[in-house]
């Protein structure tokens, strides 16, 4: 009982200061070399460990592991021995051998202390699913329930008795009392109905549909606003030589043209309505070629004009009875062309101007 007690005071400092533990698995003595191996744990923490066979200090002759430790031990009497292998850090381990034959099995020792309760082991892994259980006994049939009788979509001119089914407004109710024709609608008359099921909340918008058939070809639109200028494409290639044109400016009645001459033409009539002298007039409408600005007789296209000096002698003046000249006739020094036009107005058009510029052909009076 001593020597456990020994070994077991040996051991509990080793713990308490978390040092490398001792631990010895098995041990053997060669009685050729006279050496004892030991195999287990914690033994050459940075230096050699001390091996104590009973109270003798055996030589360590192997190299530092901390699995294994051989030592010389001398020629011994036969009988059971205890080893002792003690590391640098100051944790020890006892382990008893057997020194040459070995007598009979010794008495059964005393039950020695129960030690202290193990750490907690980890949980263990899931087990494996169990068979399904038999089927239970068939349960007892259950009472009748409540039949109901629907009506379709709620009418206040019906009548409706107790357990009578509509819907309104998305949602169900059921008839709690007899009732109708009815001035409220379910979801007022709470007295006599019931929500048997609740509108639910609009769901989110589904996915965009396929895209459908081309509709009818719809009415004309109305004009819309005329677009920014778009930036000017690149230029194109160029075309094929075609057909010359030979620009001749505005159109003049009185002017011959040839094959792709090229003239512009936009009239513009003016009224006339001059007074001169005691009795003299002119009234009526002079046609131009459509220029704007400076104006020769040749921008005049057409005129009718009714030219009096009295209220008794008067002539008509067109193009088949009389023509614009240029000069100067009776018009003070005012050259004839010297009269401008505007889109709405010829000015500096004045009665002595005009009395020139029209001359009478023969056959005519003015």
């Amino acid at each position: 009982m001593k020597r456990h007690l020994f070994a077991l005071l040996l051991l509990i400092p080793a713990h308490s200061f978390a040092l490398t533990p001792v631990g010895i698995n098995s041990a053997s003595i060669n009685y050729t070399t006279h050496t004892v191996t030991a195999v287990g744990s914690g033994f050459c923490t940075g230096a050699l460990p001390a091996v104590t066979f009973n109270t003798t200090r055996l030589k360590v002759t192997s190299a530092c592991s901390a699995s294994v430790v051989v030592a010389n031990l001398p020629a011994q009497a036969a009988g059971s021995y205890r080893l002792l292998i003690a590391n640098s850090g100051g944790a020890s381990a006892t382990f008893y051998v057997t020194y040459g034959a070995v007598g009979p099995q010794g008495p059964q020792g005393l039950t020695g202390p129960t030690g202290a309760t193990g750490l907690q082991g980890p949980i263990g892994l899931t087990g494996a699913q169990g068979a399904t259980g038999a089927a239970g006994p068939q349960g007892p049939a259950g009472a009748n329930g409540t039949g109901f009788n629907f009506r379709n979509a709620f009418d206040p001119a019906a009548t409706y008795a107790i357990n009578d089914v509509v819907t309104y407004g998305g949602s169900t109710y059921t008839a709690t009392a007899g009732n109708g024709p009815n001035t409220l609608t379910p979801d007022e008359n709470t007295s006599a109905w019931v929500v048997l099921a609740q509108q639910g909340a609009t769901g989110p918008a589904g996915p965009q549909g396929p895209t459908g058939a081309m509709g009818l070809q719809g009415p004309q639109g109305i004009q819309g606003l005329t677009g920014p200028q778009g930036v000017a494409g690149p230029n194109g290639t160029n075309g094929t030589n075609g057909t010359g044109f030979n620009f001749r400016g505005v159109f003049n009645p009185n002017t011959a043209y040839a094959l792709n001459d090229v003239v512009t033409y936009t009239p513009i009539t003016y009224n006339v309505n001059l007074s001169f002298g005691a009795s003299g007039s002119m009234v009526g409408t002079i046609m131009t070629d459509g220029t704007i600005g400076v104006l020769n007789t040749s921008n005049i296209v057409s005129w009718n004009l009714r030219l009096a000096d009295s209220a008794t002698n008067s002539t008509t003046l067109t193009p088949s009875n009389s023509a614009f000249g240029s000069g100067n006739y009776n018009t003070g020094g005012q050259p004839n062309n010297d009269f401008t036009a505007t889109l709405t107005t010829l000015t500096r058009l004045t009665v002595m101007a005009v009395s020139g510029l029209l001359r009478a052909r023969p056959g005519s009076s003015v």
